[in-house]
């Protein structure tokens, strides 16, 4: 949007009407606006006013970050092979990532810079990834990089606020950090972890970990070793200051991905002294190697990995129970107060896993369950809004039965 009295371009973020009536979302809506307003950083993306519009919707107003994203530069630089467009009238300069070392350099020390005013404002993000890196240009046509989106940061301070149950994982599985994978409490130095995700796929153009699974990838940050970069790109003709920075950068996301966090940097101002000793060409100074992980770590993943499976064994087998049950066809979706469309899909899909696992194919008895989820998600959607309009006890009691049946069916397929 466009400021009316100074004209500036601004962003405007609501929340989802979907999630308007989730009393969790609207907090973390909330948390995100606290966070950001403590947030002035060029190289953040701050929020300049929050407010209720009429409807009784919070809503934030936030700079506007003008650019494109990391994530959009390097597919564009890595396989489109195009330029981004800023706006009508400038462009980002042309460049492949893996090929341009210093234009990394600058980038990842933007982010450092403005993760180290988070962390002094005790706010971490937790969603470091390329997507919410916005590239643009500073008066001098150098890149900018601007970090955005606060939308699961933890205001560090204020843990009676917790809007996170335990063992519950947010962030992005590409980029999480081992202790968000098991969902341990984490710290300033879960960001630099996800930092040292980005700078590994700026280099390689792709993630340092990529399983078959959200839950493969995440035991993989927890226990798989680092792949190695190459000392430099084959293809890339670099001169020796460019050797020089990209092994300087593949240094420092070594560092940064060590599964200890007391292995890695210990704040900012120790990663952006490593990323300015980079940039002058002086040797890094020594960080402590070590391959020794924490107790809890090792116990949490396995514990993790534990419940991983215990949970799909019990939630399928409760389910397949439930089905085999069923003599009539109907599916146990068919007394909730859902579509018929819902329900009818819902019992062909339910049909077909049963029809499967009695013939001993239990893994894909389990995957016929995944269009089940699909389907219920949105029903899910429309429950909580009938919910929220109802004002009759009894209704409202049926209504929350059957949002909770739903939530439990959605939980116990999702893991199958």
């Amino acid at each position: 949007a466009r400021h009316k009295i100074i004209g500036q371009l601004v962003a405007i973020k609501k929340i989802n009407e979907a999630k308007s009536a989730d009393a969790i979302a609207m907090k973390r809506f909330v948390n995100e606006a606290k966070a950001a307003s403590r947030l002035k950083h060029q190289n953040l993306a701050g929020i300049r006013e929050f407010g209720i519009d009429s409807d009784g919707n919070p809503f934030a107003v936030m700079d506007f970050a003008e650019g494109c994203s990391l994530s959009d530069l390097i597919k564009n630089d890595l396989i489109e092979n195009t330029s981004c467009e800023i706006n009508s009238s400038s462009k980002l300069s042309k460049g492949n990532l893996i090929l341009n070392p210093d234009r990394i350099l600058d980038i990842v020390s933007d982010v450092a810079n403005g993760l180290q005013h988070a962390h002094s404002q005790n706010i971490i993000h937790r969603d470091i990834k390329p997507s919410n890196i916005i590239v643009s240009h500073d008066a001098n046509g150098r890149d900018q990089a601007i970090v955005v989106d606060f939308g699961i940061a933890k205001i560090h301070e204020n843990d009676t606020q917790n809007l996170t149950q335990t063992g519950e994982v947010y962030g992005s599985p590409y980029y999480l950090s081992p202790e968000q994978a098991v969902g341990m409490r984490v710290d300033h130095r879960s960001d630099f972890y996800s930092l040292g995700c980005v700078i590994f796929e700026c280099l390689s153009g792709r993630p340092p970990f990529l399983g078959e699974s959200p839950i493969q990838t995440a035991m993989m940050h927890l226990n798989a070793d680092l792949p190695s970069l190459p000392e430099a790109p084959e293809s890339a003709q670099l001169n020796p200051q460019q050797v020089s920075v990209y092994k300087g950068l593949a240094e420092c996301a070594r560092v940064c991905l060590q599964k200890d966090p007391a292995n890695r940097y210990q704040n900012a101002n120790e990663l952006i002294e490593a990323l300015e000793s980079v940039k002058s060409g002086r040797v890094l100074k020594s960080v402590q190697k070590t391959r020794r992980r924490s107790l809890a770590m090792w116990i949490g993943g396995i514990l993790m990995a534990v419940l991983i499976f215990i949970g799909v064994i019990l939630g399928f087998l409760i389910i397949s129970t439930n089905l085999a049950r069923n003599q009539s066809n109907e599916s146990l979706a068919a007394d909730l107060n859902i579509s018929k469309l819902a329900k009818v899909a819902v019992a062909e899909d339910q049909n077909r896993s049963l029809s499967l696992f009695q013939q001993g194919k239990y893994m894909e008895s389990a995957f016929a369950l995944r269009n089940t989820v699909q389907i219920l998600e949105p029903e899910l959607d429309a429950l909580n809004k009938q919910l929220s309009a109802t004002h009759d006890k009894k209704t409202k009691a049926k209504l929350l039965s059957d949002t909770r049946r739903l939530v439990w069916f959605l939980n116990e397929s999702s893991a199958l």
